[in-house]
């Protein structure tokens, strides 16, 4: 995944720095991308490329933008994620 690369990349050079206290956020609009065909959007989507990030052990926060403020689908990204990332 070209995102998980660039998330690694952050991470590698935030360490060559010397940079440990540096904060990675992983971002999906995978819900929010309107303009995409439905095939590239929607909450399952977001929800897997939110998993995918964290798999890496990366990000220190993941982000998922909403294009509305309905708590339902926030909240069912959130319980997803937990799932595997309870701490999330």
């Amino acid at each position: 995944d070209e995102f998980v690369g660039k998330l690694k990349m952050m991470r590698n050079a935030a360490d060559d720095l010397g940079h440990k206290d540096f904060v990675i956020i992983a971002r999906t609009d995978g819900v929010s991308a309107t303009e995409a065909p439905e095939t590239k959007r929607g909450i399952q989507l977001a929800i897997d490329r939110g998993l995918r990030y964290m798999d890496s052990g990366v990000p220190d926060l993941l982000w998922c933008e909403f294009p509305t403020a309905e708590r339902g689908p926030t909240e069912q990204f959130c319980s997803e994620i937990r799932k595997r990332f309870p701490g999330a």
